[in-house]
């Protein structure tokens, strides 16, 4: 149960970091184009 719960918030911690890392990606170029 311990570690089901522990993979659980890992996979969880992973898939954030991704989709903030998609986001910067895409708002990246939106930033240099409106500097």
């Amino acid at each position: 149960m311990v570690t089901s719960r522990k993979e659980e918030y890992l996979t969880n911690k992973k898939r954030i970091s991704e989709s903030v890392r998609r986001s910067l990606v895409v708002n990246t170029p939106v930033c240099y184009v409106a500097v």
